[in-house]
């Protein structure tokens, strides 16, 4: 038993886990947010969709890393 009853390695985990789980969801939101832009084709929306949806955490930040740049006339 540890000092308070606290099961430090038990804490630990728990919290790494609730980073993880943010991390996904954020990292989700924005990935899908930027999916929803009208200048990709839907066979490209499909195929990120699916891989955001597939593999969360690597999907997304995949989508992110490879996004296109925003051309002058997207941006309002």
């Amino acid at each position: 038993m540890t000092p308070l009853g606290i099961h430090w390695p038990l804490l630990l985990t728990q919290l790494a886990n609730l980073a993880l789980i943010a991390a996904w969801l954020g990292l989700g939101a924005l990935a899908l947010r930027l999916v929803r832009r009208s200048d990709l084709p839907p066979s490209a929306r499909a195929i990120w969709v699916a891989l955001i949806i597939l593999l969360p955490l690597v999907g997304a930040l995949a989508c992110l890393i490879a996004r296109p740049r925003a051309s002058a006339s997207t941006h309002r």
